[in-house]
C-alpha cells in the first residue's frame, strides 16, 4: 500500500480535505484516503496512557504512529512554586491523561488539571474564570488563540519570534518562560514607578503654578520649565525600570 502510494504520481492532487478539531485531519490524495490524528480518529485501539499518540492510515489501513512524550523545561518546578504563592493555577491541556502523574508532582495539591481540551473547551473555561476574577492565560499554540484573546492578559510562548504566534498581549520566548515571576514583579514595580512619576509631575506643577501666581517665575522661564518637567518624569521612569530590571537580573 505505502509503496503504491509513493509511486502513484509526482504531483499530489488533494481533495475532500476535512479537519475535525481536537481529533485530526483527512483527505483524498491522488485517490488515496489519508487520515492523520488521534488513535480514536484513525480507528486504532491502543493504550495511550504513557504518551500522546498520532496515527496515520491510508485507505483505512493503519501504516504507522508517532509517540510523543513531554519534556519539561529546567526550572519549571521553581517557577510553578513561586506562582502558586501569588495566584490560583489551573491547567488546560489538549493532550490525554498520560501526563497526569507528572503534572501532579509539579503543581500544588488541589490544582484543577483538565485533559483532552479542545480550543472551544479552553475558551469556555477562560470565560468561566473571567466571571470570577481577572485571568492570565499562557499558551503556545494556535489551539490557545481564542483563550488567549478572551483572557484579561494573554501570554503567548514562542520558540522563535519570527514564527507565527497567536494574537496576545505579551509574547515571551520559551527559554525565558521560567523567569515569568520576575517579569510579573517587574510589572508591579513599573506600575509603582509610573504612579510616582505622576505624583512628582503633579507636585512640580502645583509648586510651579504657585510661584508663577506669586510673580516669582516669568512666562519665559515657565515655558522652559514645563518641557523640562515632562523630560524629567520620563527619564526617571525609564531609569527606574532599567534599575529594577538589572536588580532582578532580567535581560531583553
Amino acid at each position: 500500500m505505502l509503496s503504491t502510494f509513493h509511486k502513484s504520481k509526482k504531483e499530489n492532487i488533494v481533495s475532500d480535505y476535512q479537519e475535525e478539531k481536537g481529533k485530526g485531519i483527512s483527505g483524498i490524495v491522488n485517490g488515496f484516503e489519508i487520515r492523520l490524528g488521534s488513535p480514536a480518529f484513525i480507528g486504532l485501539s491502543v493504550d495511550s496512557s504513557n504518551a500522546s499518540i498520532i496515527a496515520v492510515s491510508i485507505n483505512q489501513e493503519i501504516i504507522g504512529r508517532f509517540l510523543i512524550r513531554t519534556k519539561y523545561r529546567s526550572g519549571l518546578n521553581s517557577m510553578i512554586d513561586r506562582l502558586s504563592k501569588l495566584f490560583d493555577l489551573a491547567v488546560l491541556s489538549g493532550d490525554n491523561e498520560a501526563e497526569q502523574e507528572n503534572l501532579n508532582k509539579i503543581f500544588p495539591q488541589g490544582t484543577k488539571i483538565s485533559f483532552n481540551q479542545t480550543p472551544e473547551n479552553k475558551l469556555h473555561a477562560i470565560e468561566d474564570f473571567e466571571k470570577k476574577q481577572k485571568t492570565m492565560m499562557i499558551g503556545d499554540g494556535l489551539n490557545d488563540a481564542g483563550a488567549l484573546k478572551r483572557s484579561f492578559v494573554g501570554l503567548s510562548v514562542a520558540e522563535n519570534m519570527s514564527n507565527f504566534t497567536p494574537a496576545s498581549d505579551v509574547i515571551m520566548l520559551g527559554d525565558k518562560l521560567t523567569e515569568l515571576p520576575k517579569f510579573l514583579q517587574l510589572v508591579q514595580s513599573s506600575k509603582r514607578i509610573v504612579l510616582a512619576g505622576f505624583v512628582v509631575s503633579f507636585i512640580y506643577n502645583i509648586v510651579g503654578l504657585a510661584l508663577a501666581v506669586a510673580g516669582f517665575i516669568t512666562p519665559v522661564i515657565a515655558a522652559i520649565l514645563m518641557p523640562i518637567s515632562s523630560i524629567t518624569v520620563v527619564a526617571l521612569s525609564t531609569l527606574g525600570v532599567k534599575f529594577i530590571s538589572h536588580r532582578l537580573n532580567l535581560k531583553a
